[in-house]
């Protein structure tokens, strides 16, 4: 059975598990296709005819619209990183990979979260 988002979910917000317990996870609120359009278009502004750098543009934009709050993020170090949209965009910046495969994840809440239970 396919699980979809609809109006109803639209600002709900969903967890995004990283380990079976939740202790490392991110809580996203999903996007509509305005609102990705809008960050795409403002990314392609920012990077002009470089398409390198307008989806990196694109990615870090997306993921501050996206993400509320995370936990169990850790850097090299072992300590603990707190949320905020600044650490979100150092997070692009040094570890693309991982922002590209959080972003391929928040477009798939429906399929790869859960619905938080807890009240905004």
């Amino acid at each position: 059975m396919p699980v979809v988002l609809t109006d109803a979910y639209r600002n709900s917000t969903f967890i995004l598990p990283f380990t079976a317990d939740k202790s490392e996870c991110a809580y996203v609120k999903p996007l509509t296709d305005s609102e990705v359009d809008k960050i795409r278009k403002k990314a392609a502004k920012e990077g002009g005819a470089d398409e390198t750098l307008t989806a990196k543009y694109f990615t870090r934009a997306f993921l501050q619209a996206s993400i509320t709050d995370w936990q169990g993020f850790y850097d090299a170090a072992g300590n603990e990183i707190s949320y905020s949209p600044e650490m979100v965009k150092e997070v692009c910046e040094c570890d693309p990979e991982f922002a590209n495969m959080m972003a391929f994840k928040i477009r798939n809440i429906a399929r790869l979260g859960e619905l938080e239970e807890r009240k905004n």
